[in-house]
């Protein structure tokens, strides 16, 4: 029988299980919301930050988001626009 204590939002939970999967699962729900807590009460300039290091995390870790149909939509006529066409717009030596 495992044993674990919890703390969400200024409250304990006793969970018991003979689930060593389900508990390590209620744990990181718990430690997720903890953690979400005390996040979401860090200043608006913080909470940026930290989505910015949190989506640099994904990408590093080779995260790749999904693409919504629009998105794939857009992507494919801009490809299809600069094969078409070339490249548009001045070198970045020229502009600055």
């Amino acid at each position: 029988m495992h044993e674990l204590l919890t703390q969400t939002s200024g409250h304990f939970h006793k969970w018991k299980s003979n689930d060593s999967q389900l508990d390590t699962r209620r744990y990181n729900l718990a430690m997720t919301s903890s953690i979400f807590n005390s996040a979401i009460n860090l200043p608006p300039d913080e909470r940026l930050e930290l989505i910015g290091r949190l989506w640099n995390s994904l990408i590093e870790d080779g995260f790749e988001p999904p693409l919504s149909p629009e998105q794939t939509s857009e992507l494919e006529r801009r490809i299809a626009r600069l094969n078409a066409t070339g490249p548009l717009g001045d070198d970045w030596e020229v502009v600055k």
